[in-house]
């Protein structure tokens, strides 16, 4: 289990320094527009789709980052007030429903992409076809799935508990 926490760790560590690089870009390319409209008085036409296109990836690597650490909006006023037990295996099934809802969005999100590539449909004012940009789904929502099925399986086998929940700590 160390192990492989260790490749999620790294692998979560990759999606923030990317997400993080798409960020600086998505920051950069608006600065730019911003300069060349109100300074230049002549806009680009590319930065806009740039930026939009960044963030759409950038939103769905911090969803996966969010459920490797996670930081995902959950409500639980209910279930705090079970015991632990009832508590970890509540979370652990949470988990599973999260991860088999996670698959089968990326399953779904790769068949859309199969028609979008096939039509060879690519972004109005950047040479990208729209297929890379619809990709950010499948990966988001596939690490997703791989984070919350690890601590499904953590949860269900004791390696992690309840109190632990905010951490991300074997035991």
């Amino acid at each position: 289990m160390i192990k492989i926490l260790n490749i999620l760790r790294k692998i979560n560590t990759i999606s923030a320094l990317a997400g993080a690089s798409l960020y600086a870009l998505m920051t950069g390319v608006c600065f730019l527009q911003v300069v060349m409209r109100y300074f230049f008085e002549s806009a680009l036409q590319w930065p806009e789709e740039c930026a939009r296109f960044a963030f759409i990836w950038l939103a769905y690597l911090a969803f996966a980052i969010s459920m490797f650490t996670k930081a995902h909006l959950r409500v639980d006023a209910l279930v705090i007030r079970f015991p632990l037990l009832a508590q970890r295996i509540i979370e652990a099934i949470n988990m599973l429903i999260s991860a088999v809802f996670c698959f089968y969005i990326a399953w779904l999100a790769l068949e859309m992409i199969e028609v979008v590539r096939e039509s060879e449909i690519t972004a109005m004012t950047m040479p990208i076809p729209l297929a890379l940009v619809w990709l950010s789904i499948p990966v988001g929502f596939t690490l997703s799935g791989i984070y919350a099925l690890f601590y499904s399986v953590c949860l269900f086998s004791g390696r992690l508990t309840v109190e632990d929940k905010n951490e991300e700590v074997l035991i």
